[in-house]
């Protein structure tokens, strides 16, 4: 009778050191493509839908990720990504991988692979919008840039109030005058005050989307 008891203990005994190293191999297999977790953010310069990547220049990232990621844009696989921008009211809205405009910030949360590579598990895009307010003191037309003496900026007010700055604008950019709409190739900088709304896009530049001229 004690000869079974002594058995069955080690059966026992066996059988759950073979549950635990069971349960040990599958956390580690599960775990095994991954080094480690990451955060950062930065600048898209590219986002290929067809191959499920987007490549970022960095602004910040986790410390542990500072000597893969480099000065070079980095390739992030984003095909198992959830992507997010926030609405007017700050609500997280969910959109597709083709909402990541290029010269877009974003925040991105992932884990860096094995074999070092980097695999996004949500990317959430910044909008950086601005409004400006200032005098019109010039227009190349030729190259699609408004220069303004800014007298106020809701971005970064205390860096650009004050100073010249260029503004890009597009075919797409409107031009409103007194409530109606106005032809942009009818525009002249006569050191008027204008009101300018836009996007950044890229490191610090500003892009118009829409402009009032009162002349």
């Amino acid at each position: 009778m004690q000869q079974k008891t002594k058995r069955f203990a080690l059966f026992t005994t066996i059988l759950s050191a073979i549950i635990v190293a069971v349960f040990c191999l599958a956390y580690l297999t599960a775990n095994a493509s991954n080094r480690y977790n990451f955060s950062g953010q930065g600048i898209v310069s590219e986002n290929n839908l067809n191959e499920k990547y987007i490549r970022i220049s960095f602004k910040q990232i986790s410390k542990q990720a500072v000597s893969l990621a480099g000065t070079e844009p980095v390739t992030i696989r984003v095909n198992q990504a959830k992507v997010y921008m926030p609405n007017a009211a700050g609500v997280l809205l969910k959109f597709n991988q083709d909402k990541i405009g290029v010269g877009t910030l974003v925040t991105v949360y992932g884990a860096v692979k094995s074999d070092n590579t980097f695999s996004a598990s949500k990317v959430t895009i910044v909008p950086r919008k601005f409004k400006i307010r200032g005098k019109l003191i010039a227009m190349r037309k030729d190259s699609h840039v408004f220069t303004v003496d800014v007298s106020a900026s809701t971005y970064q007010p205390t860096k650009y109030a004050g100073k010249s700055l260029e503004i890009l604008y597009t075919d797409k950019t409107t031009v409103t005058q007194s409530g109606g709409k106005k032809d942009i190739a009818k525009v002249e900088p006569l050191n008027q005050r204008v009101i300018i709304n836009g996007n950044i896009v890229g490191d610090d530049v500003f892009e118009a989307v829409q402009l009032n001229d009162p002349l």
